[in-house]
């Protein structure tokens, strides 16, 4: 998110007063006062120093946390909707492997819609390490955010511990 700094201040900045989710508490104030705009094909050019392990850590402590806070449902939505539409592709499988073969069609192209132009530069585990990802994500955000609201518990950040 990119924001002007009036606007950072008449929102009042983060709200030092939560003790999760105060990026997302930011978000909602800033939605409340502004519709935000998207660029379409914006990228952030970054090197991420983080393992496959690593990122898959992250994204639970995110849905998690989402979880807890009651926020984000659209995203908790469209997650279980993807891990439907697998499941039935796969049991679809004793018919014919056609719904099976969209599903994975339909996850590559969004997997790696924004970075075609990158496809020759990426080594072939790096690619499959993305798509590997792309496939688990539904299913961890899915699972975690239901776990985190139901429990309403979350997990203390391993970096407060150092």
């Amino acid at each position: 998110m990119a924001f002007r700094k009036d606007l950072w201040q008449r929102v009042g900045g983060f709200p030092e007063d939560v003790f999760l989710g105060e990026d997302t508490a930011f978000d909602a104030k800033v939605r409340s006062l502004v519709m935000p705009a998207f660029a379409e094909r914006a990228k952030a050019a970054y090197h991420p120093r983080q393992t496959f392990r690593s990122a898959l850590r992250q994204m639970v402590s995110y849905s998690v946390t989402d979880g807890v806070l009651g926020g984000r449902s659209a995203r908790l939505f469209r997650n279980l909707a993807r891990c439907l539409a697998e499941i039935v592709a796969v049991l679809a499988l004793f018919y014919s492997p056609i719904p099976l073969l969209c599903v994975l069609a339909l996850e590559i192209y969004f997997a790696f819609r924004l970075d075609w132009s990158d496809f020759p530069k990426t080594s072939p585990r790096k690619l499959a390490a993305r798509l590997a990802f792309s496939l688990l994500v539904p299913w961890i955000v899915a699972w975690y955010q239901t776990l985190g609201s139901v429990t309403g518990k979350n997990r203390p950040n391993r970096q407060n511990f150092s």
